[in-house]
């Protein structure tokens, strides 16, 4: 007995969770700091919370906190005052240190600890030392850039580097003079730094190539740099050039709202073994390699390469090699901080993203390139081979883990007993795919039952730890000899509509690989077939004969779900998705026509195949016809059998010289989209028709498409309608002519106050543009925003142009509007804004009460800052500021900021208590306001009042009484989430001073009626108010949400509530004094029930020190017999069946 309890305390400490131990140095750290926390990806880069928030007891300045249950490599950094201030160790980094590996050199460097193991930090530096290096005085550096040669369109010119932190708008150059030359003088200290030119913040940036002569290249981005030694004026160089504009320094001039095509270049030093390498994403299906997105590497540096052209937009996009049988994975690092693949649920995807007319330069299968970001684990794979007869050669594995190749990989039976082994390093996280092959080529490999497949294989996800799976029996999903549980399936076919083959009716599916199996003839039309099938969803296809597959009339494959417990019977009419036959249509002929003039014709001329033809498909394919020469091709054919059936064009031959199907040259379009087809079941799509019975012609269809080819006209008239304005220049720009706001065709004044471009001939292919009136371009953004159709070219934010598509008609449009003209939209909109009540509480985001400037601001210009024409100007001081600014069309959109985006007004409250100033709002994280253009506005900065209106915020105390609470969730602090504060999360915890159970919080909120909830740990758990008895009486129902509801005009301390209740916890019932059996912890008030006092002590009988007046264990029991027949149970001296059945007796039970 004694042996036992030693393995069951081995047991509890195995399992026992580490603790991880974080000190940090605040010698370092900014003045005035309140808290310090340690936070990380392992708790969602929170911010301070009970368990993270460090302490100092001795006061020595070094702060610590131990936290639980952290694994693996723990990625962290530290932090003050709710996120106020964080620590950067980018520079300390850049100069060389090793502190915070988890870095790109620029925006980002996170510390690094294995788990269950102790960091000694300093805040914000590696080694320790505050300023290591005495400051030396800052000397003024003026850069200077040429922007005349620059094609495209902006609003402001910035520069962002490693001494602003690549802030975006925060650094606006200026041009005074106007000559296009843009210039900024800042002053920094002697080092060296990185930066680029960048418009409109980081509308548009400059995009440099590795090796330009005024670049330097850090973890795989490429920038200006620049030695500041001395107070220095740069020479003026060209935007996105190293040389001045009449120089020969390279880079892009050109430029525009949107780009097409994308350069993709990928180190693939991190890939598996592969032949190939291919960029793939939702741009083209997510489609395998195809000749023009296959990479290549001409110089055998490692990097392979390719462009895509057409490409729009931000581009979403991954790589892979093998036709799919890889691809990287970037789940993991986005998980552990990342950013390189941001189109992700940190779960089950993580893709890349890129804009249109840019180049990636990219690692294949990690963020940063370091491959095998986190440490191998040995998986050792095992397969049994008893029920099989076993190759001479041996037995192999494949899967993603080692490319897929059949031979490649040997499995070992060192001992004989059948149980064949491979173990492979494979990376944590990896989601492994895998088959066993008995022999060393596919076509030996295993058929995985349908109850443990994964696409088909099988699969396993690695762990942190090394792992020996369990042997499974060849092409099974359990050890040989054991079965799964099944249940007997009916598949039953209804075969009147067709004239049964010869060899019969067969069954080929999931459950038997897809390999015919005949079914029993039961002699009323309808052949049936029972199999007796494990759990789990089945795809599968009846056949007219072996091989005589049925094409369904609503496409793709059959399926069945088994469920344990009960049989099931399907049943299906032959090629038809109903469970009883239609009668087929009489044969009729059909006349199949297609229109090739858009692609060029093999010369073995175009095919027909379908489901029709016999044999099916590309083996009995049908050639068509062009007698007269016009590119129409067809062909007439007698179809009988079902009334829908399914069908594709073929751009030459069906098979090849060796009497195989060739693929080559058939439709690939998806006529599931295009309105025509059906899902073919194996990846891809059909046309469908379903005829009559009677002689028809089908009309005339475009070689891959669902629609008759477009016909290209040969002039096209683009005209534009100015709605009366006067002009001196109407123009085109876009793509065609580089985005050049001089370089469009010159339209021709109608006058009638419209103006027109003729194209002769017209073009070749879709025309994106935008009209261009007096130098002015047309901004249509805030057009599409409303819910405009006329620029579908759009991102909704930083551009919105027209397009022109082939084959439509002439276009004619209204300058800078997707309406008609109605007179609305002449003339200036001007803005007054009264300023005077900038430093009312709560009047803007951040807290600023003064400023300097202030602009208007909205997308009509991309939510740009201050730029001459934006900002508003006090002539009369009299505090309320005013512009005019031309050229806005329909409903504008608008808010003010101040001092270059420094803060902006903060309207989401008073929209919450119900004004109406700023109708484009969420209510909780923005709230914009709106005028029509051509009006006149009179606001107040940050509020929607006037500002003698304005009341005084009032303080209020909200209380919340937890005693109650008894939900699954175990919390650490309870917070309030509300209108008042954007439903932030964790920015307004609540505290329990007094240990009794309520906590509370007191804030300052403007007067009004709001709207708020309780939570925990921030929005981990938060009250379920709806459907409670009696919860309207504080709540109220706002776009189906119920949340509290509270109206105030003054100072008030709210009543304790109840946790998801209006009224006061009651009083419960119970034992208070713990040291009583009886005692409940959830008891609020002594009902006398208290009555048998706890004695501890040995409660067991069977110890040597049992004590009978015990009534709660202690954990004391002493075992002291000994045996030394450990299994002689019943202590006679020998091991029987007695004691067998003894130890089957208490088998399962659990033993305190």
């Amino acid at each position: 007995m004694r042996y036992s309890l030693l393995l069951l305390s081995a047991l509890f400490a195995w399992t026992a969770q580490g603790q991880t131990t974080f000190n940090v140095d605040m010698s370092c750290a900014p003045e005035g700091f309140t808290d310090v926390f340690v936070t990380g990806p392992w708790c969602g880069w929170c911010a301070n919370d009970t368990y993270n928030t460090m302490t100092d007891p001795d006061g020595d300045g070094v702060y610590s906190v131990t936290v639980a249950d952290l694994v693996g490599t723990v990625e962290y950094k530290y932090a003050i005052n709710g996120f106020a201030d964080q620590e950067n160790l980018v520079n300390d980094m850049v100069d060389g240190a090793s502190c915070a590996p988890v870095t790109d050199f620029s925006g980002y460097a996170n510390r690094q600890i294995e788990a269950d193991g102790t960091a000694n930090d300093f805040y914000g530096t590696c080694d320790g030392t505050c300023n290591d290096v005495p400051v030396a005085p800052a000397v003024d550096v003026t850069f200077q850039v040429d922007m005349s040669q620059y094609q495209g369109t902006y609003g402001t010119v910035n520069i962002n580097g490693s001494f602003n932190g690549w802030c975006g708008a925060c650094a606006t150059m200026t041009d005074d003079d106007g000559d296009g030359v843009y210039s900024i003088t800042i002053g920094l200290s002697p080092a060296t730094y990185e930066y680029k030119f960048t418009l409109d913040g980081w509308t548009a940036q400059e995009e440099f190539t590795e090796g330009d002569a005024c670049t330097s290249t850090i973890d795989g981005y490429t920038n200006r740099t620049l030695d500041v030694t001395e107070a220095t004026t740069l020479d003026a160089v060209c935007y996105n050039s190293c040389d001045a504009c009449d120089g020969d320094g390279g880079g892009d001039n050109g430029g525009g709202t949107s780009e097409m095509g994308v350069t993709f270049n990928v180190d693939m030093s991190c890939a598996p073994a592969f032949d190939n390498v291919f960029v793939t994403g939702p741009w083209c299906g997510w489609c395998a390699n195809d000749v023009y997105n296959t990479m290549t590497d001409d110089d055998g540096d490692g990097i392979y390469s390719v462009t895509v052209p057409d490409l729009t937009g931000t581009v979403e996009y991954k790589y892979a090699i093998n036709g799919f049988a890889d691809q990287e994975n970037l789940i993991n690092d986005m998980v552990d901080g990342a950013s390189c693949a941001p189109v992700t649920d940190f779960a089950g995807y993580a893709n890349r993203q890129i804009d249109a007319g840019s180049v990636a330069n990219d690692y294949y299968g990690t963020c940063d390139g370091i491959c095998n970001d986190a440490a191998p684990v040995l998986v050792t794979f095992q397969v049994n081979m008893a029920e099989q007869t076993t190759n001479p050669i041996g037995v192999f594995i494949a899967g993603n883990f080692q490319g897929w190749s059949a031979g490649a990989t040997a499995m070992t039976d060192d001992d004989g007993d059948d149980i064949w082994e491979y173990t492979a390093s494979i990376a944590a996280g990896e989601a492994v795919e895998y088959k066993f092959i008995n022999g060393p080529n596919w076509g030996l490999d295993e058929s995985i039952p349908v109850a443990c497949a994964v696409n088909g294989n099988r699969g396993y996800t690695v762990g942190t730890e090394d792992a020996v799976l369990d042997a499974v029996c060849f092409a099974s999903c359990i050890p040989c000899g054991d079965a799964l549980p099944t249940e007997e399936v009916t598949f039953t076919v209804l075969t009147d509509n067709i004239t049964v083959a010869a060899d019969g009716m067969h069954l080929a599916g999931a459950m038997n690989g897809w390999s015919g199996e005949p079914m029993n003839d039961n002699g009323d039309g309808s052949w049936s077939l029972t199999k007796s099938l494990e759990a789990a969803t089945y795809e599968f296809k009846f056949q007219n004969g072996l091989d005589g597959w049925e094409e369904l009339d609503c496409g793709g494959n059959r399926s069945v779900e088994v469920v344990l417990g009960a049989p099931v019977a399907y049943q299906g009419c032959f090629a038809q998705c109903a469970d009883v036959c239609a009668v087929d249509p009489d044969a009729a002929d059909i006349t199949f026509q297609v229109d090739a003039s858009q692609i060029a014709v093999s010369s073995d001329g175009m095919y027909l195949m379908g489901s029709f033809t016999e044999p099916a498909w590309q083996l009995g394919a049908i050639a068509m016809n062009d007698d007269d020469g016009d590119n129409i091709w067809t062909a007439t054919v007698n179809v009988d059998g079902p009334a829908a059936f399914q069908y594709k064009f073929n751009n030459g031959l069906t098979v090849s010289i060796d009497s195989l199907p060739d693929l080559s040259g058939e439709e690939n379009a998806d006529f599931i989209a295009g309105g025509c087809g059906v899902n073919n079941g194996v990846g891809g799509s059909n046309r469908l028709h379903e005829r009559s019975g009677v002689a028809e012609t089908l009309d005339v269809v475009c070689f891959n498409s669902c629609e008759a080819c477009v016909v290209v006209p040969s002039v096209l008239v683009a005209t534009v309608d100015l709605c009366g304005a006067a002009a001196d220049s109407v123009r085109l720009t876009g793509p065609f002519w580089g985005w050049d706001p001089n370089g469009g065709p010159i339209a021709t004044d109608n006058g009638d106050g419209t103006w027109s471009v003729t194209f002769d001939p017209a073009p070749t292919e879709n025309m994106e543009y935008l009209w261009i009136v007096d130098g002015t371009q047309e901004n249509l953004i805030q057009a599409m925003v409303d819910g405009g159709a006329c620029a579908p070219v759009t991102d909704y934010a930083n551009y919105a142009n027209r397009l022109w598509e082939l084959g439509a008609e002439n276009p004619s449009d209204v300058y800078n509007s997707c309406s008609a003209c109605d007179g609305t939209g002449g003339g200036n909109t001007t803005f007054n804004v009264d300023m005077t009540c900038v430093d009312a509480a709560g009047a803007t985001v951040n807290g600023a009460t003064s400023f300097t400037e202030v602009f208007v601001t909205g997308p009509w210009c991309g939510w740009c800052s201050a730029d001459g024409y934006n900002v508003l100007t006090d002539a009369d001081g009299d505090g309320i500021y005013s512009v005019e600014i031309g050229g806005l069309t329909g409903t504008v959109e608008y808010k003010y900021g101040i001092d270059a985006f420094t803060d902006q007004e903060q309207l989401v409250d008073d929209m919450a208590n119900g004004a109406d100033c700023a109708p484009v709002t969420d209510f909780a994280g923005y709230a914009n306001r709106q005028i029509e253009a051509g009006a006149t506005s009179s606001d107040v900065f940050g509020s929607c009042s006037a500002c003698e209106d304005q009341v005084a915020p009032a303080n209020v105390t909200f209380r919340v009484d937890m005693n109650q609470y008894a939900e699954a969730y175990a919390y650490d602090g309870v917070f309030i989430n509300g209108s008042f504060n954007g439903w932030c999360g964790t920015c307004n915890p609540m505290s329990d001073d007094d240990g009794d159970g309520v906590w509370e919080v007191t804030l300052s909120l403007a007067v009004g009626t709001i709207e708020y909830k309780f939570t925990l740990d921030g929005w981990n758990y938060q009250e379920e108010l709806a459907g409670i008895e009696g919860i309207e009486a504080c709540t109220s129902l706002i776009d189906g949400y119920t949340n509290r509801s509270l109206t105030f005009d003054a100072d008030i301390v709210l009543d304790a509530v109840c946790w998801e209740s209006c009224a006061a916890c009651e009083l419960a019932g119970g034992c208070t004094d713990p040291a009583f059996v009886e005692y409940d912890p959830y008891a609020t008030q002594d009902d006398g029930s208290c009555g048998e006092l706890i004695v501890y002590g040995c409660i067991y009988d069977a110890a040597s020190n049992f004590n009978p007046i015990a009534n709660v264990d202690d954990n004391s029991c002493e075992f002291t017999e000994t045996n030394d027949c450990a299994a002689d149970l019943d202590g006679d001296g020998a091991v029987t069946t007695g004691d067998l059945l003894a130890f089957l007796a208490t088998f399962g039970l659990t033993c305190l």
